[in-house]
């Protein structure tokens, strides 16, 4: 029987081990005891998980195996839950200050996964696409094959086939400027980015937002009246059994709503302007909808006013000059892949939310977690709160650990609409 009084649940169930390695392969040494601390952030936002972590090297190890740009660090770290994650990064830079009357060498290292130096060194220059059309989803899958070498996960795909050419950009420049031009079924917000898989190791994906968001919630975080309440401990007991739900140690809604911000995104309505340059001819189209892949739209009876105003063009517009002479170059046609997804990407800036848990390594951007949330008041019968406790898209991760194996989570949470 658990005893629930005394309970640890962020003291994970193995200690961290933090090795430091040669980027090309092979361990130079462990330096898991002159840990401090050490974090892994990954993002829907960003392509690239960052790693950082302190250590105290007392015993020299950064001059005597000269830590430079060649080195790595392989970090493995385990959650309260027993539930481990483990990936290898690429020391990027390093920072130093001296401790303890000049004994020690304070140092921080920040890394990234390696694929970031294949971005850096080359350019993508591809022809092939421009009589030979292919899916923007598919020609991403083949530049982070050729050029970034990341294990990929593609789970959505863009329509219709594009003739494009890629010309003298990074790879992942050319993965965003495809990014911007897929169109799909959804809300088209597609992403391409790495998390932690389902094994705990790092792996890129390729997915659309509005997929993400209609998945049904893969963890339950709750708000309790306090940390050390018999119903907390409760909660604590069902955590480190590994069932997939933990208490919340920190809650901040950092905008819950930002009116002026999101019409000027395009959230009340967009335009396209599509210009021939070849046949001297300008088309132009407006979009009032709002695309919501979590709730009901937000503001409706100010997004109405907005839509009721009569300037000519709307705040947000994209201007696509192209060839017009469809036997030299068909026109790209991206007035879906540029309408669909400007209010949803305009909803989720607007509506975030941070909080702070037990280390829960299972929970990674893309994910979708629902909160038990009860209104804020007076009530002790009180119901959950309407807008809190519903299903929010994870938007970002850190998972950070201690020297004393305390593990612990905090995660960035948005959705695109209320209620």
């Amino acid at each position: 029987m658990v005893d629930i009084l005394a309970l640890e649940p962020a003291k994970g169930r193995k200690a961290p081990k933090i090795e430091l390695a040669k980027t090309m392969g092979g361990v130079v040494e462990d330096i898991t005891p002159f840990m401090a601390t050490c974090s892994v952030y990954s993002s829907i936002e960003h392509p690239f998980m960052s790693f950082n972590c302190m250590v105290s090297d007392e015993a020299g190890i950064i001059r005597r195996t000269n830590v430079n740009g060649d080195m790595s660090l392989v970090a493995t770290m385990t959650d309260g839950a027993d539930r481990t994650i483990s990936g290898k990064f690429h020391i990027n830079s390093m920072r130093t200050h001296t401790t303890n009357g000049r004994r020690a060498l304070g140092v921080e290292f920040v890394g990234m996964t390696a694929e970031h130096i294949n971005n850096a060194s080359q350019k993508v220059m591809e022809w092939k696409y421009k009589h030979n059309p292919n899916t923007c989803t598919s020609i991403i899958s083949f530049i982070n094959e050729k050029y970034l070498k990341g294990d990929l996960q593609v789970k959505a795909s863009s329509f219709p086939a594009v003739n494009i050419d890629i010309v003298n950009q990074t790879p992942l420049q050319a993965i965003s400027f495809l990014l911007e031009r897929a169109a799909g079924s959804g809300s088209n917000i597609f992403v391409y980015y790495q998390k932690f898989d389902n094994s705990g190791k790092p792996k890129y994906f390729l997915d659309e937002v509005g997929r993400l968001a209609r998945s049904g919630p893969k963890f339950r975080f709750h708000m309790t009246e306090q940390n050390i309440s018999d119903k907390a401990h409760i909660i604590d007991v069902a955590y480190i059994e590994g069932k997939n739900e933990c208490k919340i140690l920190q809650f901040h809604q950092d905008t819950a709503f930002n009116a002026h911000d999101i019409i000027q995104q395009g959230y009340a309505s967009k335009g396209y302007v599509e210009i021939d340059f070849v046949n001297k001819v300008t088309k132009f189209e407006v979009n009032k909808e709002q695309n919501v892949s979590m709730g009901s739209p937000q503001m409706p009876q100010v997004i109405s006013a907005a839509k009721a105003q009569a300037g000519p063009r709307p705040t947000r517009t994209i201007y696509e000059p192209f060839n017009g002479d469809e036997t030299y170059f068909r026109p790209p046609n991206l007035q879906k892949a540029y309408f669909n997804p400007k209010a949803s990407s305009a909803g989720f800036l607007s509506k975030r939310i941070t909080l702070s848990t037990y280390g829960c390594f299972n929970v990674n951007p893309g994910d979708v977690v629902v909160l038990n949330y009860k209104i804020n008041e007076a009530n002790p019968g009180r119901a959950i709160d309407p807008e809190y406790g519903t299903n929010h898209l994870v938007i970002a991760a850190k998972h950070s650990v201690s020297t004393n194996g305390e593990a612990y989570s905090q995660f960035e949470l948005a959705k695109d609409g209320q209620l």
